[in-house]
């Protein structure tokens, strides 16, 4: 039987030409069609972009945030480019130059249209990896700007800095290096296995055409020397790098946790056994990467590949397995004792980089009944306390202030201000422009014409109406102020703000700008503020267009070239766009300057999640949703709701990561003190920031290592009851009260911490806004002998009072839905006084109204319908019998009984005002529809005109 070569490897494709494999010419354009349209948008992308950061005074920094990633990814492409070319290439030259047969053409992929395209998979493969290492250009330009933060760990003695600004761009640069290396040897190894096989196709067919003289000729093979040696140095350097990443592995170990393990960072095992491992597998590493240099050249191959298992085999040995025995039979029988110093590392680590190192402890008892002399000691305190919930006050300014239903109110911010009555706390929310409630929305009306919000509300926190609704102070269109605040608000306008709206508007065009509603006409207004990019040229209004995908603004004829866009115009966008490389609050707060102009203010943080030892916490989706384990309110941006030019302001000066970022952008940042003093006296400590030290704080208060490896002394964040039978975590919350021992009131945020597992309160920890102390943190530690009640406790105590449940029933069979409120647990001196307002929502009005206010302190609860009644009633005594008897009267739908009548006051003046109280209470209640409150109101002012005819 004979092989027919011919057949199989002969030339019967000569016969003619092989069909064109190339594709057509068409399918080259759309590509390329489709590569420059992809090209063009970005290139118009990137010029406005540039023209945005120019019209906020930001060109440079724009031109650092451009460069720099492309001088990485350039960088790393043309690197990493030429390693993988030179490899592949070399490889392929190999092949090219040693043909099976005398005179043969090579064939291969050495053959000159494969050079090429081993040059385009190179780069392509390069650009992947460099396009992701220039994503993380934040991380390399922290290492080139990269400080000290005086804080050295004490296992391997680096101070902080190395982990947060060193280690991250070693391990970056480690990894782009590892996965080059791999690339180049896998893509070595094909090139030769697909020249081996094509080499040997050709062999095999040049055989079939001499047919007879197989033993004369013999059946070539590859030159596998070369391609062994070649691959041998690249697994070399590959080798070389898993002892680099074992190296560094050590000093990650310090930035890590275990499974199950009860604090935070590496432990016994991880440094008496895994840690000398690293360092010996980084050595062995070393070692087999010299051993295959060696071997290379020897021409053996079998001692690499063993020496390569042996050190796997260890690494699983020396790094996995023995420090499991070492935990289980070493540590564990004897944990506290082998864990302690560990403990103590993390604890003291965890602490300093949370910023809780620092706190003002103070031993404090709080008695059970408030005193006379206290309420006198806290008037500033007391007329400052909070009866309005922003969720209940969000709700009364939409139904009585937005006017229009193109406005919004997005949230409530809490802050003080200056009045003739001294400092008084308020709550204001920006009047913001809602697109979405024009009735009939065009292109021109959203984006010409509807620009920007108008004014805002304000209330103060502790002032009711005889209506239960709050006393606005700043209110209406045009924006008006009462007394006692005297304010003015020179510019109303909100074209920045909180709500995300269009994306775009165009003004100083020929459409002039709604200003606000003014009774059959509107007021209109041209925008001159100092933001915007100007229009210009119609390319530029073409880039515009290309854009936003918009046409109309290349053809409407309203747009001049005078005219300007104002874009970002959300202020969270607006500052991240600009500076992503901070984290920013999910509460940004109005300000009203002395000036009369609206602000924003908004807290920035600078953040890690590499300090060594430090246990992380998940931050809200809001402030960037990642772990850190380090977080500094570094800066407080300032945005001005109509100009929109943002400020950056350092107000930790001292803090490295963001002295990196002013080395790095020394344009963008201001000192503190350049910010305006009346600016100053509303920061406010950012809740985000406190949330996080509070969650940290209520294992991390312990100091000693036995008692945070029991767990003994756990805290909690308390419950309150939102809703009946609807208990919700107790958020932090701003009070404006006196501290002990200081002369004066001032603003802080403060949250109550109770026993894991009880409801007893245990401390509560306060953070100072006010200039001269911002930032401060200070403890109220009760101590465990005491017994104090907890929020939880005083809403059973205030549900088992047989007068409130009373009333609270009464409500609710009429149909009317009760809200309560956030209970306030506010320090006077040495007591505690609890607050909690109560909101009564009817069926038929959606608006809510505070109907009672209840107070407790540790041994009485009390409810009457204004909070300085209820105190008067608490200091009374438990059942003050005149309230009671008003109480039963209004339950019972009876007017009071002649027995109060001596409640009356006998002084004419006092019975004079008592008679005029008793008339517009009368009044009030008629008005809401309140027949019980007046007729028992009515039978008051009878009785006391009556005495005073006599």
């Amino acid at each position: 039987m004979s092989i027919d070569f011919e057949s199989l490897f002969g030339d019967k494709g000569r016969a003619g030409p092989a069909p064109s494999a190339r594709p057509s010419r068409l399918w080259y354009l759309v590509l390329v069609a489709v590569g420059l349209l992809f090209g063009l948008r970005l290139l118009v992308d990137v010029y406005i972009d540039a023209l945005w950061f120019d019209s906020l005074g930001q060109a440079a920094l724009f031109r650092t945030r451009i460069l720099a990633p492309l001088a990485i990814f350039g960088g790393l492409l043309l690197l990493g480019g030429l390693w993988l070319a030179a490899n592949w290439l070399w490889a392929s030259r190999r092949l090219a130059s040693e043909a099976a047969f005398p005179g043969q053409r090579a064939a291969g992929p050495a053959s000159r249209g494969a050079r090429p395209l081993i040059a385009l998979a190179a780069l392509v493969l390069a650009g992947g990896l460099a396009l992701s290492a220039a994503g993380a250009w934040q991380t390399l330009l922290l290492y080139g700007a990269r400080g000290r933060f005086d804080r050295v760990e004490p296992i391997l003695g680096r101070d902080a800095g190395f982990y947060v600004f060193e280690l991250p761009a070693w391990q970056l640069l480690h990894g782009l290096a590892s996965s080059l290396a791999l690339t180049a040897i896998l893509g070595t190894a094909l090139i030769y296995a697909l020249g081996g096989a094509i080499e040997a196709g050709g062999a095999l067919r040049e055989l079939g055409r001499r047919r007879g003289r197989v033993r004369e000729l013999g059946v070539p093979a590859v030159a596998l020397g070369a391609a062994r040696r070649h691959l041998m140095l690249l697994l070399a350097v590959y080798a070389l790098l898993l002892g680099v990443g074992a190296w560094l592995g050590r000093f990650a170990l310090l930035t890590g946790t275990r499974p199950n393990s009860v604090f935070f960072g590496p432990g016994f095992a991880d440094i008496t056994a895994r840690m000398p491992a690293y360092a010996a597998l980084a050595l062995l590493w070393a070692l087999v990467a010299l051993l295959l240099v060696v071997l290379a050249f020897v021409g053996r191959t079998w001692p690499a590949l063993v020496a390569a298992l042996a050190v796997l085999g260890l690494r699983l040995l020396a790094g996995e397995v023995y420090p499991s025995l070492v935990q289980q039979y070493r540590v564990q029988p004897n944990e506290l004792a082998r864990e302690r110093p560990y403990i103590e590392h993390a604890i003291a680590l965890t602490r300093a980089a949370w910023g809780l190192d620092g706190i003002d402890e103070v031993d404090y008892e709080p008695r059970g009944a408030l005193s006379a002399e206290l309420l006198d000691a806290n008037r500033g305190t007391l007329d400052n306390v909070r009866l309005w919930d922003w969720q209940v006050l969000l709700d009364y300014f939409e139904q009585k202030q937005s006017i229009r239903p193109y406005y919004d109110f997005r949230d409530v911010d809490i802050d003080r201000y200056p009045t003739a009555d001294g400092i008084r706390q308020v709550e204001l929310a920006a009047r913001e422009l809602q697109p979405a409630g024009l009735r009939n929305p065009t292109w021109i009306s959203r984006h010409l014409e509807y620009t920007h919000g108008y004014g805002l509300a304000m209330v103060p926190v502790d002032e009711v109406d005889g209506r239960g609704q709050p006393v606005l102070w700043t209110r209406d269109l045009p924006v008006s102020s009462s007394p006692p605040f005297e304010r003015e608000v020179r510019q109303p306008r909100i074209y920045f703000g909180e709500g995300d709206g269009v994306p775009y508007v165009v003004v100083d065009t020929l459409t002039d700008e709604f200003d606000y509603p003014l009774g059959d006409e509107n007021a209109r207004t041209v925008y001159d503020g100092a933001d915007g990019v100007r229009v210009g040229s119609v390319l530029r209004r073409l880039a515009f267009a290309l854009h936003f995908g918009d046409i109309e603004i290349l053809l409407s004829n309203d747009i001049e070239p005078s005219s300007r866009v104002l874009m970002r115009r959300q202020i969270a966008e607006r500052v991240r766009h600009l500076a992503p490389f901070l984290a920013y609050d999910g509460d940004p707060y109005l300000v009203l300057t002395e000036a009369g102009r609206l602000v924003w203010i908004l807290d920035a943080y600078t953040l890690s999640d590499r300090f060594p030892y430090a246990e992380p916490v998940r931050l809200p989706a809001e402030a960037g949703g990642r772990n850190a384990n380090y977080l500094r309110n570094s800066v407080k941006v300032v945005v001005d709701a109509y100009d929109g030019q943002p400020a950056f302001y350092v107000v930790e000066p001292d803090e490295p990561i963001i002295q990196a970022w002013q080395r790095i952008f020394p344009g963008l940042f201001q000192p503190a003190e350049a910010m305006p003093e009346g600016l100053v006296a509303h920061w406010r400590y950012p809740e985000t920031l406190f949330q996080a030290q509070t969650r940290i704080f209520e294992r991390y208060h312990v100091t000693r290592a036995d008692v945070f490896y029991n767990g003994e002394d756990l805290w909690s964040v308390p419950m309150e009851t939102r809703a009946q039978g609807d208990s919700v975590p107790m958020e932090p919350y701003y009070v404006t009260m006196r501290l002990r021992d200081e002369e004066t009131t001032e603003f802080l945020l403060m949250r109550p911490f109770t026993p894991a597992g009880k409801k007893n309160m245990i401390a509560w920890l306060a953070a100072r806004s006010d200039p001269g102390h911002y930032g401060h943190l200070v403890l109220y530690n009760f101590g465990k002998g005491r017994q104090v009640d907890g929020p939880e406790q005083i809403e059973s105590r205030i549900d088992n009072n047989t007068e409130i449940s009373a009333q609270l029933t009464l409500w609710s069979q009429a149909g009317s839905r009760t809200i309560r409120g956030n209970l306030l647990v506010i320090p006077l001196g040495d007591a505690l006084l609890y607050v909690e307002p109560l909101y009564l929502q009817a069926e038929s009005n959606a608006l809510p109204e505070l109907k009672r206010v209840i107070v407790a302190d540790g041994e009485r609860v009390a409810m009457r319908e204004t909070f300085e009644a209820a105190l008067t009633a608490l200091m009374g005594g438990a059942r003050d019998t005149g309230d009671a008897e008003r109480l039963g009267a209004e339950i019972e739908g009876r007017p009071l009984p002649d027995a109060a009548a001596s409640a009356l006051p006998e002084d004419l003046a006092a019975l004079i005002a008592t008679a005029r109280e008793a008339e517009s209470a009368a009044g009030r209640a008629l008005e809401a529809g309140d027949w019980r409150r007046f007729g028992v109101e009515m039978d008051r002012l009878s009785r006391a005109l009556e005495r005073l005819g006599a």
